[in-house]
């Protein structure tokens, strides 16, 4: 085991197809596996409890197509780098749940996410327009005191969770979402 190993840095191995087991090394900050080309995600283990010290990943010009279910267990990961990933395939994500994170916007990719259907306590703050297959929306517990004008704009909305928040008002263009 590798416990006082806190950076690997893999770049540009090219004949690197599998991954190795990073569980044994609890300390990791930094890993960097930037223009494995031959990389995929089959070859990536499941991400455990053992890789909380983990800042940040590179996976930029891997060949990954999908990113390991278990890639939120990585709770202090503050960069994560999919640049290049050409293979990598998120249209078909349809859920993103975001809650009890620190993060206060929707991500700048959220408008390519066409099947996206539930979305979980990212903030209302800038939604995007095009996310016209959004079905839930879930604030709660969002500390919000007003009600976003872009989630009128969410035609396909049939489920708005707003509880547990500080509202006056609510808006009366919410009327129309018609499928709420």
């Amino acid at each position: 085991p590798l416990y006082k190993l806190k950076v690997l840095n893999l770049k540009g191995s090219d004949n690197l197809i599998k991954a190795l087991d990073f569980t044994t090394s609890p300390n990791l900050e930094i890993l960097v596996l930037e223009g494995c080309t031959r990389l995929v995600a089959k070859s990536f283990l499941e991400i455990d409890g053992k890789m909380e010290c983990l800042l940040m990943l590179y996976l930029d010009g891997t060949s990954i197509e999908q990113l390991p279910s278990s890639i939120g267990n990585l709770s202090n990961l503050v960069l994560l780098n999919l640049k290049d990933c050409r293979n990598l395939q998120l249209e078909f994500l349809e859920e993103l749940d975001l809650s009890k994170t620190t993060i206060r916007k929707p991500p700048s990719f959220i408008s390519q996410l066409k099947n996206l259907k539930d979305l979980s306590s990212v903030g209302a703050r800038d939604l995007h327009l095009s996310l016209g297959s959004l079905k839930e929306l879930n604030l709660r517990d969002y500390n919000l005191f007003d009600i976003p004008n872009d989630i009128c704009c969410l035609y396909s909305l049939k489920e708005l969770d707003l509880s547990s928040n500080n509202f006056i008002s609510i808006l009366s263009s919410l009327t129309r979402l018609s499928k709420l």
